[in-house]
């Protein structure tokens, strides 16, 4: 058995299958996060995830045969090292490993190839890997980075909302368009948007998206900048691998959104980069990276296929009582 888990700020995946890609069950849990979480409410909502999954209550030795953790801030080596040693103490003698959870999608599609994987959500990067190596690109965080993220392009709807609002600015629709999600003019919903922070001035993105496909002059030039920067990002990482084409893994909800932005992103890379969408859910590369853990070589198109046939069928369970939360 193969178990591979997904882990972020919000929810945790496991998922155990066999060494097929048929899954056995599914479990959905508490945030697993390095970052910002207590370290032990971490460990406790691991141990509950991991123990449901093998449907075991103490002892998990001998119920899987490799375990890999694609963890939310483990491509930081203090962090790694943590839940490394913790993973160890709870797993004993089983194959394991912990990494960052920016890498699940590029292990999915590329196994142990070089490639690169673009993220683009609520922030924005890009991973190179090359021979074992990983190189990341931007994903500095919402305050000095992220450049071409949702809550970059909600900043800039906003933004020009306000610009036209306090007569500083040119007409644009992104004023409508904002005032409408908000409920009231920005300028009276400034307090409550300030107070939701990074999630809620993400959601403002889709009004920059729906005002670029209204061909809105402000929108267009602004979601061009955005879409330059993402290509530069994913040309810097290509810098780092030497295979031709460079292949490059999309994920996040913005490639996800909008299918220009992916147009023409992919055409400002060039011929040099082939670009490939995700189709599987990002716990699919932990499962993958826990099988190249054990065998030498990569999964086969079998694998995939049952995984994605199965997946959804597979025995899910969600722990709604999430622990230390």
């Amino acid at each position: 058995m193969l178990l591979g888990v997904d882990g972020g700020g919000t929810k945790t995946e496991a998922v155990l299958c066999d060494t097929e890609g048929n899954v056995i069950r599914r479990v959905i849990g508490g945030p697993s996060s390095a970052v910002g979480i207590p370290f032990d409410t971490v460990k406790m909502n691991l141990s509950q995830i991991l123990h449901d999954v093998c449907r075991m209550d103490t002892d998990l030795e001998g119920a899987i045969d490799s375990v890999y953790l694609g963890i939310s801030g483990c491509g930081i080596p203090l962090f790694r090292e943590r839940y490394f040693e913790y993973v160890q103490e709870l797993l004993g003698s089983i194959p394991a490993n912990v990494g960052s959870d920016s890498m699940n999608p590029f292990y999915g599609e590329c196994g142990t190839s070089d490639g690169i994987v673009a993220i683009c959500g609520t922030g924005s990067s890009a991973f190179a890997y090359k021979n074992g190596i990983i190189h990341r690109v931007d994903g500095h965080g919402y305050l000095l980075g992220d450049e071409s993220g949702g809550y970059r392009m909600g900043q800039m709807a906003l933004n020009a909302a306000l610009r036209e609002e306090d007569g500083r600015g040119p007409k644009t629709i992104l004023t409508q368009l904002c005032r409408q999600k908000a409920g009231k003019p920005i300028m009276d919903a400034l307090a409550e948007i300030n107070d939701g922070g990074k999630t809620v001035i993400a959601s403002y993105a889709r009004c920059l998206l729906e005002a670029r496909e209204r061909n809105d002059g402000v929108a267009v030039r602004l979601m061009d900048g955005i879409e330059n920067t993402m290509a530069e990002t994913i040309i810097a990482a290509g810098n780092f691998v030497d295979a031709h084409p460079k292949k490059v893994v999309l994920c996040g909800s913005i490639w996800k959104a909008d299918s220009r932005f992916y147009d023409r992103v992919s055409a400002k890379l060039g011929k040099d980069f082939l670009t490939v969408k995700l189709d599987t859910p990002p716990v699919y590369g932990a499962v993958v990276k826990a099988y190249t853990q054990i065998y030498a070589t990569g999964v086969s198109g079998d694998f995939k296929k049952n995984f994605k046939n199965t997946y959804e069928r597979g025995s899910l369970h969600e722990i709604h009582q999430y622990a230390g939360t």
